[in-house]
């Protein structure tokens, strides 16, 4: 988690030739095509714009105003005379001397014309403006249920909520009624700063730490305090644009290792075990999320199906490539990525998802290409040990050793050609010849791969198996895990629901997209292009030092995912009485403790703030004296069963107002981090803010979303959906000597973890260990409450 960090072979196949196209014909089909795209932009901008209202609600208020002119005797006064002082204001009424004369009717309908455009973007300002002052208002998270007057105000509030967000809301239309998000108070992000790190460090460590924040506050915090504010007024977050800038591009550490994290797909279910075929239906999949997000056919994500989520990130999920500069990277999203590039047997191949009329393929042709890519590659038996094969590896190195050998790459026109095939693709997909079996073996060659066969820079590299599974690698800059959740969430169960696959593995011919004979579907298709580099002599060595240095890191990295099925989110809620994220969050501090031998650790916890427009994240530290106290009584005997309950409820208490705060935007780490942008920004220097920045999270910790729309709620208990949920991702440890948790409450009881860690020759930490001590905290504590309870 990087938030947490601060000449060539003639090709084989090349494009069948089909229909002749001239060039006067090529330039008129591309200007069409970019003036459709753009109508449908323009179109969805004003529809975002106008929204809540619609062209509906314009259409018969212009009826309306036109009949009733029209109809002088039923019009009222008040409309007659507004209707005279526009025909004077726009000047209408001319004499026969001028050009151009206006009949009656076309005065009246300009007048209503411009009369309903000015209605209608009032309301729609008014309504907008209404819902943001609503919006604003976050203490629906701190509400306690059951009580009369906060059940009313609730009520209210949602009343009104959803009386202003009218019906069907497109993908971005909430977005101008999101509230910005705000600046704590300066006093106190520093004290709960200073109360987090308190339980960390010795009695003489917290008073220097002290002593420093203090004068810190009174000093310098005010006038950088200050500029944070005037930010906030005009930007649309104060720290969203450094937040990417300098936490994700400016990184020049490897993004293989200490950024991109990794998803896997279902728990146990296999559609098909086709490697082809299983490749071709999540690309016809994931296309189709594509095009629904292009076209903002997707509804916004809302809470409780109410509260709305920033949905910007969406815009760069697919089709983004991260492109390696030398001192700041830069992201380049394609206009309209209508391709993917698929590496096998160390071979890269352009494949179009599109035929020569423009149709898009069906799961049962992309099969077909796929397996004309195998069958070429397997007859030519390239090096995969060659530079060429390997080259995948750069982007997983220091990110300036990587712009510096891109730049000699780029010298070439086929490197170039290829590298532009690459970083406008709409996904890479990599045909694996390895079987993972388990589920620790799924998540660790998901993170690496065959440290060749991964673009670290795209958004989302997709890895088909040798067995039929797969895995995504993503990149984090463009946007965050719940994001992939969804994708996960609309591509894996429609797997199974939309039937992709017929009973004998191979994917299944559909009425909606094949409905010619296949010998004439397959005459239109293009066929694939193998792509080609020309490594020069100075880029070789970089290449195999890459390749080697992502292999050591793999062969030192463990990676531990299980699924806890014995109990879950129901016992931890009605029998512990604690939230479900809270509880796990002492479990993992628990089973730290015993792994350390008794030490606690600054531990980083994500949280969204994504309830404000351009949030990402925010810091929840976990730690707390509560906790602490609560772990200690945990592992004592001499503490009885009752105060340990007690006490594992309040440190989930304290826990829980933690994550409340850091999701109202009221956290501790983004306001510092900030305020230590606007300090080197001024050439000033802070002591504190380089203490408080300098602590390492050596524990990082992230729950995963499951379900976040209505299509992923009923598979969460469903016996026969509950399986097509996917087993959600993982992330390499932030700290060296540390840990990385990610975990998912799936419906009523399943718990899913990831752990890993790194310098495993080291034998401080060990992902497997860490694992075990989870899994037996688990079990332990369901005995202390279950023993409690009765």
């Amino acid at each position: 988690m990087a938030e947490a960090r601060s000449g060539t072979k003639q090709p084989s196949l090349t494009l069948q030739s089909g229909l002749a196209v001239t060039p006067l014909v090529d330039f008129a089909t591309a200007t069409r095509r970019s003036a459709v795209r753009n109508f449908f932009r323009i179109r969805n901008r004003i529809r975002d714009n106008l929204w809540p209202l619609s062209a509906w609600y314009l259409s018969m208020l212009l009826l309306t105003l036109v009949a009733m002119v029209i109809e002088e005797q039923h019009c009222p006064a008040v409309l007659l005379l507004a209707f005279t002082y526009l025909q004077d204001t726009l000047h209408l009424e001319r004499t026969s001397n001028d050009f151009i004369q206006f009949s009656r009717t076309s005065q009246v309908v300009i007048c209503a014309i411009f009369s309903c455009v000015i209605t209608v973007l009032t309301l729609a300002l008014m309504r907008q403006t209404a819902l943001k002052c609503l919006l604003t208002w976050k203490g629906w998270l701190y509400q306690t249920p059951g009580k009369k007057r906060n059940n009313l105000l609730l009520a209210l509030w949602g009343f009104s909520v959803r009386l202003f967000s009218g019906p069907n809301p497109s993908l971005y239309s909430f977005q101008r009624c999101l509230p910005r998000l705000p600046v704590p108070a300066l006093s106190n992000t520093i004290s709960k700063f200073l109360q987090s790190m308190q339980p960390l460090l010795s009695s003489e460590e917290y008073g220097e730490l002290q002593v420093k924040a203090r004068e810190f506050e009174r000093g310098n915090g005010v006038q950088l305090q200050r500029i944070l504010w005037l930010k906030s007024w005009w930007a649309s977050n104060y720290v969203a644009d450094w937040w990417e800038q300098y936490v994700y591009l400016m990184g020049r550490s490897s993004i293989a290792t200490n950024s991109n994290y990794c998803t896997l797909d279902q728990y146990v279910y296999i559609p098909t075990s086709n490697r082809s075929a299983r490749a071709a239906g999540v690309i016809w999949l994931f296309s189709n999320f594509y095009d629904s997000v292009q076209h903002e056919a997707l509804g916004p994500i809302r809470i409780q199906n109410l509260i709305p989520l920033c949905m910007e990130q969406y815009r760069r999920a697919v089709g983004t490539t991260r492109i390696p500069g030398k001192d700041v990277d830069e992201l380049k999203q394609a206009d309209r990525a209508k391709h993917v590039v698929i590496f096998y047997r160390g071979s890269y191949y352009r494949l179009d998802i599109y035929d020569k009329h423009r149709r898009k393929m069906s799961p049962c042709e992309l099969e077909h290409q796929i397996e004309q890519i195998v069958m070429s590659a397997d007859e030519e038996k390239g090096d995969e040990d060659s530079a060429e094969s390997r080259i995948a590896a750069l982007t997983g190195a220091e990110r300036t050793v990587w712009y510096e050998a891109r730049q000699t790459l780029l010298k070439s026109e086929i490197n170039k050609k290829t590298l532009k095939e690459i970083e406008t693709s709409m996904v890479f997909v990599a045909l694996s010849p390895e079987r993972p079996e388990t589920l620790s073996e799924r998540s660790h060659t998901a993170f690496h791969g065959s440290c060749q066969n991964i673009w670290f820079d795209k958004s989302i590299s997709i890895m088909c198996y040798a067995n039929g599974r797969v895995s995504m690698n993503v990149e984090h800059s463009w946007g965050d895990a719940p994001i992939m959740g969804h994708l996960m969430e609309s591509i894996y169960p429609d797997e199974y629901t939309s039937a992709v696959y017929k009973p004998d593995g191979h994917c299944a011919e559909r009425s909606d997209c094949d409905r010619l004979p296949i010998h004439k579907r397959l005459s239109s298709l293009h066929r694939p292009k193998k792509l080609s580099w020309e490594v020069p002599s100075a880029v070789e060595p970089i290449i195999h030092d890459s390749f080697q240095t992502l292999c050591k890191f793999k062969e030192d990295s463990r990676f531990n995912t299980f699924v806890f099925n014995d109990w879950g989110k129901q016992f931890i809620t009605r029998v512990a009485k604690c939230s479900p994220d809270s509880f796990i969050q002492m479990v993992i501090q628990a089973a730290y403790f015993r792994d350390s031998g008794g030490k606690f650790a600054l531990t980083y916890e994500a949280a969204m703030t994504r309830l404000f427009r351009n949030g990402r994240t925010e810091t929840i530290r976990s730690v707390s004296d509560d906790s602490c106290a609560c772990i200690r009584a945990m592992e004592s005997s001499e503490v009885s069963r009752e105060e340990k309950l007690k006490l594992l409820r309040k440190a989930c208490s304290v826990h829980q107002a933690t994550s409340r705060d850091a999701m109202a935007g009221n956290g501790v780490d983004r306001h510092l981090f900030a305020l230590y942008v606007v300090c080197k920004g001024l050439g000033k220097e802070s002591e504190f803010l380089k203490k408080a920045l300098s602590f390492k999270w050596t524990v990082s910790t992230s729950q995963q979303p499951i379900a976040q729309t209505n299509q992923g709620i009923p598979m969460l208990d469903d016996p026969v959906l509950k399986p097509q949920i996917p087993l959600g991702g993982g992330f390499m440890a932030v700290d060296d000597n540390g840990y990385g948790v990610s975990y998912n409450v799936v419906g009523s009881n399943r718990l899913q973890f990831h752990v890993s860690s790194t310098n495993y020759h080291l034998k401080r930490t060990d992902a497997h260990r860490m694992a075990s001590h989870i899994q037996q905290v688990l079990y332990d504590w369901k005995a202390l409450i279950d023993d409690s309870s009765s």
